[in-house]
């Protein structure tokens, strides 16, 4: 495990808000995707589907990351 492990950065968790909207912030994506669908009705669980893959890939990285660096990752 990296140094300086710490579960909640009081002082700076403010950017995960705004790293959140970021990543999912698709509406210039989604719209002409789910409008070029062969089957529009089953878009929903694909859309579903794909924001669950993309929010498990950033939680996985970031937690392994972040334990196995710790705070020596900004340097």
């Amino acid at each position: 495990m990296g140094p300086g492990l710490v579960p909640v950065n009081d002082q700076r968790y403010q950017l995960f808000i705004g790293f959140a909207i970021y990543s999912f912030e698709g509406i210039g994506v989604v719209m002409p995707i789910m409008h070029s669908c062969s089957e529009p009705k089953k878009f929903n669980q694909i859309l579903i589907l794909a924001i669950c893959t993309l929010l498990f890939a950033f939680l996985f990285f970031g937690t392994f990351g972040y334990i196995t660096y710790g705070s020596n990752m900004n340097e």
